[in-house]
């Protein structure tokens, strides 16, 4: 191989070649600089002098030579206390530069290395101009030089003043580097570390759910945790889900159930925990409603929480529709599971309780004959709300969730359940991905905050309830328009109560000659609490 041009360049230099307008500029403020800079500051030559000897306080390595000899460098470091580099701000050779001076000079750590950046004369400081000095700025600096001085003034006094500034900064800021690392406190050893876990530890699980959370079940050392049982549980199976760890387990009645599983080791916060206790009050002692599942107990092991649930469906509603042609359900039976899955989220709002993630994969699924019976689950987020209480926690997603929640404003949290009880109907009636085709957002990597004004855009203008259904089959049903207009509303204010919108359903039904009842008209049968299949993926 060859040499590299820019080496080629400084080769020629030192053959004794031309010398370039960039050595030359830089030779002309050596030349002009040293005579008054003093016996402090050495200015140091990348490349052989073009013409005869350089100047008294200049060095240079010699005629053919790359690099200053050993002794020269010696001599530099012992006596002086600042090398200064000129190199043109036109010349593209600074790595090289730097390769043959800073080794040189780096075995002194009292001696100050910088580069003067030179600019020719009648420079035009423009907006192109100033990006390629940062830019160059920033190569210098990375390639190891102290520090840069941008076009600094030859005359000796103001020469001395800018390296003795720049000197002093560097001096201050090592200074204050050696501070901090004295401050800096020792590190944590092993044994500390394990101390502070496990205080962390007992004060997560024991102290706080002691001190606030009366209903937290207690630690039991000596909960029977094997790989087919638990406590009194046989289990069965894993259940599959997107998120977390659900198991499949038969009491000593041969019921089923499901247990969700919790790892200890996944919660560090107090708000994790207060999400697991939320969950387990609400399902446990406050909500009892057909229409939502109810936490059976909770198991506390030294590694694992467990929240033991009924046993309400074996899927989800998601995945009912993407086994449907069309993955959708026909009018009477998405209207029957709106009915359901709203007075369930009404009897909550009634209790004071807000759901904050109502969507599909969140509604559990039974078949019973030709009708589903549907519970709504998963209550970690759920919230009590007083009076005008507004919060900011952003709790889902699309498409189900709210616009408002998506781009973090404060939010009602009955209002945001509104709006989701009204998505979720929509991907029930008009198909899966009705509302990623109305609003034409990527299913794959959706952005909630950019989709939720289109949301408040689109959802505003007249027509728009129908037009959306009509998205993936070319829906139409003015039974399922009546509730998309009352819930999918921009404005969280103008949306009706779930109450409100399950009661204009049932008046619809009520009010027709030949209601239609997917069950001929019966009551669909109390779940039965099953000894397997699968459970409820959620």
């Amino acid at each position: 191989r060859g040499p590299a041009p820019e080496e080629a360049a400084l080769g020629e230099a030192a053959s004794g070649g031309a010398a370039t307008e960039g050595q030359l500029l830089a030779e002309g403020f050596a030349a002009a600089a040293a005579p008054g800079v003093g016996r402090d500051i050495a200015i140091v030559m990348p490349r052989p002098w073009s013409a005869g000897a350089p100047p008294q306080g200049v060095f240079a390595p010699g005629p053919g030579q790359e690099r200053l000899d050993p002794d020269t460098v010696a001599a530099i470091s012992s006596r002086r206390s600042s090398v200064l580099v000129p190199c043109a701000i036109d010349d593209p050779d600074e790595q090289v530069v730097a390769e043959r001076i800073i080794p040189c000079m780096s075995g002194d750590k009292h001696t100050c290395v910088l580069m003067a950046l030179i600019f020719p004369p009648g420079i035009e400081l423009d907006h192109e101009t100033n990006n390629r000095i940062i830019t160059k700025y920033s190569r210098i600096l990375g390639l190891g030089f102290d520090d840069v001085l941008v076009d600094p003034s030859p005359e000796p006094d103001e020469l001395r003043r800018a390296t003795g500034i720049s000197k002093s900064m560097l001096e201050l800021n090592g200074r204050r580097m050696q501070f901090m690392l004295q401050t800096e406190p020792e590190p944590v050893t092993h044994e500390q570390l394990q101390k502070l876990h496990a205080r962390h530890r007992r004060l997560l699980w024991e102290s706080i759910p002691h001190a606030l959370m009366p209903y937290f079940a207690p630690l039991n050392r000596q909960l029977v945790e094997g790989p087919r049982s638990l406590d009194h549980y046989r289990l069965v199976r894993r259940i599959e889900t997107v998120k977390g760890r659900l198991l499949l387990a038969l009491d000593e009645n041969r019921k089923a159930h499901v247990v969700k599983v919790i790892d200890k080791n996944n919660v560090t916060a107090l708000g994790q925990l207060e999400c697991i206790y939320r969950e387990y009050r609400f399902l446990s002692q406050i909500i009892r409603h057909p229409n939502i599942v109810r936490c059976v107990e909770m198991l506390h092991s030294p590694t694992r929480i467990y929240l033991v649930f009924e046993l309400v469906g074996n899927t989800n509603l998601a995945r009912v529709l993407q086994s449907l042609p069309g993955q959708r359900l026909e009018e009477a039976a998405a209207m029957d599971v709106f009915g359901q899955v709203g007075n369930g989220l009404a009897y909550c709002h009634a209790q004071c309780i807000s759901h904050r993630q109502v969507s599909l994969p969140h509604i559990v699924v039974q078949m019973y004959g030709t009708r589903y019976h549907c519970a709504l689950v998963d209550f970690h987020k759920a919230m009590m709300v007083r009076g005008k209480c507004t919060s900011r926690t952003v709790c889902g997603s699309l498409p189900c969730i709210a616009p408002e929640m998506a781009l973090g404003k404060a939010y009602v949290p009955f209002r945001v359940d509104c709006w989701s009880f009204g998505a979720a109907l929509l991907e029930t009636a008009g198909g899966l991905g009705s509302m990623s085709r109305f609003l034409r957002y990527d299913e794959q990597s959706p952005e909630a905050a950019a989709t939720a004004n289109k949301q408040l855009e689109l959802f505003a203008a007249p027509g728009s309830h129908a037009s959306a259904l009509a998205c993936v089959g070319a829906v139409s049903s003015s039974a399922v328009v009546a509730p998309l207009a009352m819930l999918l509303q921009p404005e969280p204010g103008d949306r009706s109560e779930v109450r409100k919108a399950v009661a204009a359903e049932k008046d619809r039904v009520s009010g027709q000659q030949a209601p239609c009842q997917p069950c001929g008209g019966q009551q669909a049968p109390e779940p039965e609490r099953e000894s397997g299949g699968r459970g409820p993926a959620t």
